[in-house]
């Protein structure tokens, strides 16, 4: 009789674990078929490159299905962060805690799980304009000024929108509002995708720079490429308000832009470079001066 009883329990024990793991997953997993998940998410691979503004690079009736889907499934938690359900985790779509705009120095620390899930993906929100009628991406930190912020071990995903700051010209005192400052940005050791040094995100092989505040940063009056970046790649671009950008010859490829380049207006940039390298060709490809470096 001892023996039937534990047979039995084993037997509603088993079934009932089967029953609850079906049920979580089934729970985890309703997301995926929600109107505009799939336009969303995306399918293109990894990285910030792979998801530039909020999906708003698709045109019409598949941007609709994704701002849909983020207007239907966004929340927020009490740790201040607006977020949606990505993949088989979290995007990080707005941070919504109170900072001080004069300290000399804000935190934000991107936690490493919400609702039990990794957070992997910095994102944007979204929001109608309501004199066009247009519906625009912002950054998850806009109006942070003097900010360091911290990236956890399972961020694997940056938007581009995430980090993009409205600097040079732009006179839109509204824009400028949503522009974060994000002097730095520290990533978790464990990071498989990224890392830092002094500030700079970059690759995790630290070849690939892929943010740096200096780069735009008003009142400095040059910027120089570390010496340790091959791929010379910063999302918020290169500021047209300096008088020149140095860029050493072991940088080998150069995928990023000068900010309002080639504009009567502000166009007093010139690139430092070894002749015949990927400055000489970036310079050219900006219509701003080459000096050539001995």
């Amino acid at each position: 009789m001892k023996k039937v009883s534990v047979i039995f329990f084993l037997i509603v024990f088993t079934l009932n674990f089967v029953s609850c793991k079906e049920t979580i997953n089934s729970k985890n997993e309703n997301y995926k078929n929600a109107f505009g998940y799939k336009q969303y998410v995306s399918d293109r691979g990894t990285g910030y490159k792979d998801y530039p503004y909020f999906n708003t690079e698709t045109a019409g009736e598949e941007n609709s299905k994704a701002r849909k889907y983020f207007e239907s499934n966004s929340r927020s938690n009490p740790a201040g962060f607006l977020y949606t359900d990505f993949e088989d985790g979290i995007c990080i779509n707005k941070y919504l805690g109170s900072l001080d705009f004069f300290a000399e120095e804000n935190v934000i620390n991107i936690p490493e799980t919400i609702d039990g899930k990794p957070v992997v993906k910095l994102g944007s929100y979204i929001e109608k304009d309501e004199d066009s009628g247009f519906y625009d991406a912002f950054s998850p930190f806009g109006d942070v000024r003097n900010c360091t912020l911290n990236l956890p071990s399972g961020i694997k995903y940056i938007e581009n929108a995430s980090l993009w700051e409205f600097v040079g010209c732009i006179e839109d005192e509204d824009l400028k509002a949503k522009s974060p400052h994000i002097h730095k940005i520290n990533v978790d050791d464990n990071n498989p995708y990224y890392s830092s040094k002094n500030g700079i995100l970059l690759s995790k092989d630290c070849k690939t720079l892929l943010y740096d505040y200096n780069c735009c940063a008003s009142g400095n009056e040059a910027y120089t490429v570390p010496d340790y970046v091959e791929v010379f790649a910063p999302m918020n671009g290169v500021s047209s308000d300096y008088e020149y950008i140095t860029i050493p010859k072991n940088v080998k490829k150069i995928d990023t832009y000068i900010q309002d380049a080639g504009e009567e207006y502000n166009n007093n940039i010139s690139v430092k470079g070894n002749k015949g390298t990927a400055a000489e060709k970036w310079a050219k490809n900006n219509n701003v001066p080459f000096v050539e470096m001995n």
